[in-house]
């Protein structure tokens, strides 16, 4: 399940009447892995469970990801995604550095199909991914990451 469809009556306390679950479409680890791959149209080239390169100019990171959250809810006519990624990056002779990502998404709400649903999640799974783009291109051109004051 990745969230809920509640349908309300419309009055003043406003009563929920139904709720139903919305099902994943899919193989979640494929999602991710996907929409990672799809950072190359940032400039990012993405290689999957691969050694990281031994030479000595190669700009090149080593990240493990994994996906906390992917939610999605209806909101009146709207549809809402909350997706979070948490990358942990290796960087050779340094300590790992955890970051996580957050991607929030919204349309509107058609039929409350899982389709839909589904789309609204890939909006905020985009989002995350541009915001893991941006740390890593950092990385990989030998910058420290922003400091986030503790927060991970």
């Amino acid at each position: 399940s990745v969230g809920n469809l509640t349908l309300m009556l419309p009055t003043l306390h406003a009563t929920p009447v139904k709720v139903q679950s919305i099902r994943a479409g899919g193989d979640p680890v494929e999602w991710v892995r996907s929409a990672l791959q799809s950072a190359s149209r940032y400039g990012l080239q993405v290689v999957s469970a691969a050694p990281p390169s031994t030479g000595a100019a190669a700009r090149q990171v080593t990240a493990d990801v994994a996906l906390r959250l992917a939610h999605s809810w209806s909101s009146g006519l709207n549809l809402v995604s909350h997706v979070v990624l948490q990358a942990s990056y290796r960087m050779p002779g340094a300590e790992p550095v955890m970051r996580q990502y957050h991607g929030m998404g919204t349309r509107a709400n058609w039929a409350s199909g899982n389709g839909e649903f589904m789309s609204v999640l890939n909006l905020g799974m985009e989002e995350a991914v541009r915001g893991m783009v941006a740390d890593t291109a950092a990385l990989c051109d030998g910058k420290p990451l922003p400091d986030r004051g503790g927060a991970p």
